[in-house]
Formats: C-alpha cells, sequence, structure tokens
C-alpha cells in the first residue's frame, strides 16, 4: 500500500488530496437521502468529490491568482444536487467563463473514463473541459482522491466511444492530460459558440405525467435508460419535473423498504461500514481477549493470497445457556471480480478457549425465498468449516444459516453498490 505522499511522488503530474475520515462522515450523511444502495453511493462519491475539490481549488486560485474575478467557482445548478445524483453521475462547476465536468469513480481501473451523455449532449449542460477523478477508499484512515487528467469537449467528441448501451461516452486515459493546471493556468472555452446545435425538444405536460408514473416505480433501476433519450434529455432538464420524480422514488423504494426484511448491506463494508454486531476482522483481531487471534490470522494470511479476499466481517454468535454459552464465528468474504459480481466466501471458526467447533453444528447458503443452495456439518474435530466460494452479481440476495439441534440463525444479505446499499 502506497500513501499519499508516495503516490504524489510517483505522479507529480496529477492532483491528489487526502479525504479525511471527517469529510467521509458527513458526505456520507448527506448522501442518504436517495431512493436506494446505488444512488446513496453515487450521491456520496460526488460528495466527496465536490467536498474535496472546490476547497483546493479556491486554494490554488487565492496562491497565484488572488482577488482575480475571472476565477469565481460555483455549482452548476447546486441547489437540485441531490435530484441530479439520483440520476447521472457527475457533477458541473463553474470556474469563471468556463465549464468543468468533475467525474468521480472508486473503481481501481481507471484505463478509460465514463462520461454520462446528459453532460455532454444537452447543450444547456455540456462542459468545456471533463475531469476524470479517481477516489480511494480502501482503507478510511488513508483515503484520497486524485484528479488524473482532462478532455475538452471537442476532443471528447473527436476521440470518445458512445456506448448506447449505457449512453455514455468513453474516452481512454492516454486521451487524457494529467496536469490539470496546464487548463487552469489559461481557462477558455472551448465550446466553439458559433456551431448550431439542436435543441432539447420538450415534452407535453401529459407526457411528462405519463413518465413521472412509470419511472418513480422502484422496479425501475436505471430511469435515465428507461426510455428513449430525446424524452429524458426533455425529461431531467426541467427542474420541476426531476425534483418531482426524485421526491416519488424516495417514497416509493421506502415503502418497498418497510414490506421487505432489512438486509445486512455488504456494500458497504467496502467503506468500513459494519452493521450492529458485525465489525471488520481487523477489529475483532485486535481485541486482546480474543483466544483465536494468532490462528485467524494465520489462516486469514494464507486464504486471502490465494482468495484475494479484500473486506471480510465478522459476528460472533452466542450458541446458548445449553451449550455453556459457546460462541462462534461467522466469516463473511469478499472480493470484486468485475464491477457487477462480488466473489464471496462464508467460514464458521470456533471462539474461545474451545479450538474446534461443536459437532454437528451447520452452516448453509439460502436463497432469497429460502431454499438450501449449500450446507455443510461440522464433524467431531473440525476447528472450521466453510460454503464453497461462491459469486454473486451487484443487487442479489442470500442468507447464511447456522443451526445446531434447536438453536438456528439466519442473517439476510443483500450484494449492493456502495458502493444498492439499502
Amino acid at each position: 500500500m502506497f500513501n499519499l505522499l508516495e503516490l504524489s511522488r510517483t505522479y507529480p503530474n496529477q492532483i491528489w488530496l487526502n479525504l479525511s475520515e471527517k469529510q467521509q462522515q458527513e458526505a456520507w450523511q448527506r448522501s442518504q437521502n436517495h431512493a436506494n444502495a446505488m444512488t446513496r453511493c453515487n450521491a456520496y462519491l460526488n460528495e466527496l468529490c465536490l467536498t474535496a475539490f472546490i476547497p483546493w481549488l479556491e486554494g490554488w486560485c487565492q496562491e497565484g491568482q488572488e482577488n482575480d474575478k475571472s476565477t469565481r467557482i460555483n455549482s452548476f445548478i447546486e441547489s437540485s444536487l441531490p435530484s441530479l445524483w439520483e440520476f447521472i453521475n457527475g457533477t458541473i462547476i463553474n470556474f469563471g467563463d468556463i465549464r468543468l465536468a468533475l467525474i468521480p469513480t472508486d473503481s481501481t481501473d481507471v484505463d478509460e473514463v465514463c462520461v454520462p451523455q446528459e453532460w455532454v449532449d444537452i447543450t444547456s449542460w455540456r462542459a468545456d473541459y471533463y475531469l476524470a477523478v479517481q477516489i480511494n477508499l480502501d482503507n478510511p484512515d488513508t483515503s484520497w482522491m486524485r484528479l488524473w487528467g482532462y478532455i475538452s469537449y471537442q476532443n471528447l467528441q473527436q476521440r470518445g466511444i458512445y456506448e448506447e448501451s449505457d449512453r455514455a461516452y468513453y474516452i481512454s486515459g492516454q486521451h487524457l492530460t494529467p496536469d490539470l493546471t496546464l487548463m487552469l493556468l489559461q481557462p477558455e472555452p472551448v465550446f466553439p459558440k458559433d456551431v448550431q446545435v439542436k435543441s432539447v425538444p420538450s415534452l407535453t405536460q401529459e407526457t411528462a405525467e405519463r413518465l413521472l408514473a412509470q419511472l418513480s416505480q422502484s422496479s425501475v433501476s436505471a430511469p435515465r435508460l428507461a426510455v428513449p433519450y430525446e424524452q429524458w434529455a426533455a425529461f431531467v432538464t426541467n427542474e420541476q419535473w426531476r425534483q418531482d420524480l426524485y421526491e416519488r422514488r424516495l417514497r416509493q423504494f421506502k415503502r418497498v423498504a418497510e414490506s421487505d426484511p432489512p438486509r445486512i448491506n455488504l456494500g458497504q463494508w467496502w467503506q468500513n461500514i459494519f452493521e450492529s454486531g458485525w465489525q471488520s476482522l481487523d477489529a475483532f483481531l485486535s481485541r486482546d481477549s480474543v483466544q483465536v487471534a494468532v490462528s485467524f490470522r494465520h489462516r486469514r494470511s494464507q486464504q486471502n493470497q490465494e482468495r484475494q479476499v479484500y473486506v471480510e466481517g465478522i459476528k460472533v454468535i452466542d450458541l446458548g445457556i445449553e451449550l455453556n454459552n459457546q460462541s462462534v464465528a461467522l466469516l463473511v468474504g469478499l472480493a470484486r471480480e468485475t464491477d457487477e459480481r462480488v466473489g464471496v466466501r462464508v467460514q464458521l471458526y470456533p471462539v474461545g478457549e474451545t479450538p474446534i467447533l461443536p459437532p454437528n453444528i451447520r452452516v448453509a447458503l439460502l436463497s432469497q425465498s429460502g431454499a438450501i443452495l449449500q450446507e455443510y456439518q461440522a464433524r467431531i474435530h473440525d476447528n472450521l468449516i466453510q460454503l464453497k466460494r461462491f459469486t454473486c452479481p451487484v443487487g442479489k440476495q442470500f442468507s447464511i444459516r447456522v443451526a445446531l439441534g434447536e438453536f438456528s440463525i439466519t442473517e439476510d444479505f443483500a450484494i449492493r453498490r456502495t458502493v444498492d446499499s439499502n
């Protein structure tokens, strides 16, 4: 793991900013008023990006261009950012006479930038420059953000590849300019003002009401992709309709959440956020009273190398007075395999002075409907049982059950983005 100083020395032309734990907590709190985990994650990343970038830009201006009115800074449509981040990734910044689009991602793969079509093809929203932002939150104590390059609107149009499936322009990192100060020192609008562009078509009130009813349903996971682009562009640029849709989706998803039992959001584990009763394995091992620390660390080191587990959560389960209050530890490890799939490993360990599991204790993987997909039972001298490693797509729900005799406990999980956080 490189620290921020080492990274900035390795890539001196890029801007590296520290993300404090306070910044992360405040951004997380502000991002909670969204319909589902995926939109909360999007809002969270954009909140962090905005709150870190603007102070840096203001400081840069004060050092080099103090009292220069051309460097006034404000965010575009600032009053309605939540309703934008509910549907679209990115934030527009007005910097003097130019417009910058911040496009954040928490992906470790930064070979290319994905710019939503709205920031490019809606004339009133398009930017002069698009800034690629990478946010790393793997460790809350050493989190950082880097501005790793920018590209002008004209170059994005010429070199970008448009993907209809997600309505976005993809631009290879090799076409980005890494030194942001080159653009900031001589900021000039690059969008040609004399080019004739087609305006966004208007919608009738009747069509808008129909779209509101359709897109507010919880079954519509991505409203921006659910209707023809021309209709969506006309709809989303109307602040009243966009705000109405945002509020309707909040109410609709709240009703769905209230009718569905709460599930442990594994997506939040990447930000070191654990539900009550759960904790990171590092926190568990830091307790001096835990007798299995050495054993856990040894097995963890071996298994992480073999299985590439990047985050692990653990819960201690008391089996009850019938077994002299013996406890076991349910360990769930996660590994990102792709942007849409997560690898999951489930293990059960003894806790305390007893080095082996109770004979016949079982751990099972259940589908969302309750069907048993896997189940393993401890033998007489087992000090560990585990499920066969499995992968889940983002949005998938499953349960893990630990049972022994009449005792049974079930933990319900969901694989959601942060990183569909419910």
